[in-house]
């Protein structure tokens, strides 16, 4: 039997050299960023992930330093067992290799419709152009001189949620990402509200099984998390880094019992529409787009919001950007600005206490919430639904023999 060989064209190869610069450039800068040539360092969620490993060795409780569920211990303990700069470098090596995990993503929904004959080209292009916007992003590059672990939360979300999993995985990684923060936690209404049974339970069992063991593991620790949370003041959530709808309203007009019934009121709405933007995304077959905007609900719906967890905003405009239509791209660049180095220095920093710092950091917000009001764009060739989803949707809906074509 012949093999049938896809032609290897010099334009290919261009494109794949442009890539390589490209990642290894953005790679090397992301680098640099975290580890300057001046040798200082520091990682601000590093140490605090080290002083509350200290704190459990020494039998003192996890929450008077960290306020995450106490499984999450497991995966950072290997920070307290490795020399400082080695855990370090290995962490940030860890998220740079993440970040370009993302662009890979997002490359791949993005030029699903290119058709087999330029899917090297388009990919090429894609990763040269999105490794870079994703890993000098503030939101990613924030993550990496913290050492946040928001970074890794995130990733296991969208690998699972955008179908990039077998099926018969789906859901185990978003069980994964909620036992270690409780945000991904908003994808479990979006199992039930698509109808996932599957991914439901398996998210469920996974999430009560990690946290069960937590409580095995650390029960003191467990029952002050879950029964006594420790970080109630946080709910205050007035820094200027949180960029939530209660974090703007409380930098401005200020906190009262009327602005926390408006945020409520604002949250649910916008809560409702990007579950029902993220239904039509499914519907359509259109995993990705549906995970990225539940993800980007995730990050303004809730009490806390900050700049590391705004990564599903990232891979959004950089989506947008690759989609190839004038009107995506225009959306998706000035989505991008918002979360670019530049403007994210000047409301965050220099115009930080400043009207105008504020009216920028709502910019940031409400940005968001367009995303979760609209939705995203249909994908180009993509088509009406894919037939795996309708077949597991139609089978759910019972007796009332309703398909997904008349939805």
């Amino acid at each position: 039997m012949r093999i049938r060989r896809w032609p290897w064209r010099p334009a290919d190869a261009l494109a794949v050299g442009l890539a390589v610069v490209m990642i290894a450039g953005s790679t090397a800068v992301s680098w640099l960023t975290v580890f300057p040539p001046d040798g200082h360092v520091t990682f601000v969620d590093i140490e605090w992930y080290r002083r509350a490993l200290d704190e459990v060795a020494a039998g003192r409780p996890m929450s008077s330093q960290l306020n995450y569920p106490p499984i999450s211990l497991v995966m950072l303990s290997p920070l307290r067992g490795l020399p400082a700069l080695t855990g370090e470098q290995l962490w940030a090596g860890a998220s740079i290799a993440v970040g370009l995990l993302l662009a890979a993503i997002t490359v791949r929904a993005a030029t699903a419709g290119s058709g087999r004959d330029h899917a090297v080209r388009h990919g090429a292009i894609g990763m040269a152009i999105a490794a870079p916007l994703v890993l000098l992003s503030f939101p990613v590059s924030f993550n990496l001189t913290t050492g946040q672990l928001s970074i890794f939360v995130m990733a296991l979300a969208l690998v699972d949620a955008s179908g990039q999993l077998p099926r018969r995985f789906q859901g185990s990684l978003v069980g994964v990402a909620a036992a270690l923060k409780l945000t991904p936690l908003i994808f479990i209404p979006y199992y039930a509200l698509t109808r996932q049974w599957r991914q439901l339970g398996v998210a469920t069992a996974t999430f009560g099984t990690l946290g069960a063991l937590g409580f095995a593991l650390f029960p003191q620790d467990s029952v002050d998390f879950w029964l006594h949370p420790g970080a109630a003041a946080q709910v205050a959530g007035s820094s200027h880094l949180n960029v939530t709808i209660l974090g703007i309203l409380l930098q401005w007009p200020g906190d009262s019992v009327p602005v926390r019934i408006a945020w409520l009121a604002l949250a649910a709405g916008a809560g409702a529409a990007a579950f029902w933007r993220a239904r039509a995304h499914f519907l359509r077959g259109e995993q990705f787009q549906a995970a990225v905007v539940i993800g980007i609900a995730s990050t303004v719906i809730s009490p806390l919001g900050w700049s590391h967890y705004q990564q599903w905003q990232v891979v959004a405009a950089v989506w947008l950007i690759l989609s190839g239509r004038p009107r995506n791209i225009a959306w998706g660049a000035l989505l991008y600005v918002l979360f670019c180095g530049p403007y994210s220095m000047a409301v965050f920093g220099a115009l930080r206490d400043m009207p105008l710092g504020v009216a920028g950091r709502a910019a940031i917000m409400i940005a968001s919430l367009v995303v979760c009001l609209t939705g995203l764009p249909h994908s180009p060739g993509q088509p009406a639904v894919d037939a795996d989803l309708a077949t597991d949707y139609s089978a759910a809906q019972g007796k009332d023999g309703l398909s997904l074509a008349n939805r």
